[in-house]
């Protein structure tokens, strides 16, 4: 039905093409976008592997070293799009894809930004963004900026340590009440395995006021790996 909205395919394909400038080895490479014959398209690189909801499903939480070392790449993609005005507004481990020697490719750069600003949207009460992952602003409908992306990978990381998102609820507004006005349980509670220091990284991340967060992705996969070599 989207296709039909004539501003929504707009700002479908202005985001769309921007997103193919992003040139980055943990980013998704977008080949072209376009139209033909009334259906819009993007092409992408083919990717083998799998998301990293499926991993977790699969494999429950995983190593700290593990997590460590797909977060640190989700980073990088992550400060390379920021530097260059992008925020992605959909980090989750769906978007996030799991190849081969665990190489990370970051997906569906700019596609929530479109649907974000199309007033059809809106009008039907629709949530851009996964509940479960949204920052306290995004959920309280506030301006946002790079650091909701990087609420969403503390988000990220503590699903990857536990199995678990932080928050959940039996509908999307009270898990959004959850985010913007509850502390999350504690890594250690859900995973007894969780080294104390990796628990502080998380719980930085998952600041409610931005101010209170890791401000680059590097100094979150940063702090990480610093709470690993305590650990070891």
């Amino acid at each position: 039905q989207l296709a039909y909205d004539e501003e929504f395919v707009q700002r479908f394909l202005r985001e769309a093409q921007a997103a193919a400038s992003l040139s980055h080895p943990n980013i998704v490479v977008v080949h072209d976008v376009g139209e033909q014959g009334g259906l819009y398209y993007i092409v992408m690189e083919f990717l083998e592997g799998q998301t990293l909801k499926d991993l977790i499903q699969r494999e429950g939480a995983l190593s700290p070293v593990r997590a460590a070392r797909i977060l640190e790449q989700v980073a990088a993609a992550l400060d390379y799009a920021h530097q260059r005005g992008f925020v992605h507004r959909d980090i989750k481990p769906a978007n996030i894809f799991v190849g081969p020697d665990d190489r990370v490719k970051l997906t569906d750069f700019g596609i929530a930004k479109a649907a974000s600003e199309a007033e059809q949207l809106t009008r039907t009460g629709m949530l851009v963004g996964t509940p479960e992952y949204m920052s306290p602003e995004q959920a309280a409908g506030t301006p946002i900026d790079h650091r909701t992306d990087l609420y969403a990978l503390g988000v990220v990381l503590y699903q990857m340590m536990t199995g678990q998102v932080p928050h959940r609820g039996t509908t999307p507004h009270s898990i959004l009440h959850a985010i913007i006005y509850d502390s999350p349980p504690l890594p250690r509670q859900l995973n007894a395995a969780v080294p104390p220091a990796i628990e502080q990284v998380i719980l930085k991340a998952l600041a409610k006021q931005p101010g209170d967060r890791y401000q680059r992705g590097a100094d979150m996969a940063a702090a990480l790996r610093s709470a690993l070599a305590g650990r070891q």
